[in-house]
């Protein structure tokens, strides 16, 4: 029988929450593009985003997953990791609210791609600050490995939102 505690359950779920997140817009498919949309000039296929997310989200849950069970770091270190998960999440599922398919422009307006911009800068800043933060102790070093595909893709991310904002774009 499965001997499942309240504290896995928690790391679990905090662990996920990237994942979690992002689901209901993946699922409902609102930041989708249409084939008459503005693209940024360096936008991939559709299906790349279908190939990378799950493979960053899963490297990520590994990461924090790991460090929350880890027995050798403090309790408050995990809860720092945990706080920062949960709003790293946040930051994330702010983005994707703001660029949303809108229907009445059939796309997305200048505004969202101004405040989506200002929200990808918002997570490169804290991307800098967790990858200092795992630099800082001796005990999490090595999961910068599993954090630093995420902070390529989320810099990638922002090069794509600044075309969009500056009009750089292709059909």
């Amino acid at each position: 029988m499965l001997n499942i505690q309240p504290n896995m359950i928690k790391n679990i779920a905090v662990s996920a929450s990237p994942f979690l997140v992002s689901l209901p817009f993946t699922a409902l498919d609102v930041n989708r593009f249409e084939e008459d949309n503005e693209k940024a000039l360096w936008q991939p296929p559709g299906y790349v985003f279908g190939i990378v997310w799950p493979l960053l989200y899963a490297s990520l849950f590994y990461m924090n997953y790991s460090i929350l069970n880890n027995s050798k770091l403090s309790e408050s270190f995990k809860n720092i990791i945990a706080r920062d998960t949960l709003i790293e999440s946040g930051l994330q599922g702010i983005w994707l609210y703001i660029f949303r398919f809108n229907e009445k422009v059939n796309g997305r307006t200048g505004n969202q791609y101004f405040f989506g911009m200002i929200t990808l800068l918002a997570l490169l800043g804290f991307g800098i600050y967790r990858i200092t933060t795992l630099l800082l102790n001796t005990e999490t070093k090595g999961y910068l490995y599993n954090y630093l595909p995420y902070f390529v893709w989320i810099n990638f991310a922002s090069i794509l939102g600044l075309q969009l904002y500056m009009g750089l774009t292709k059909k």
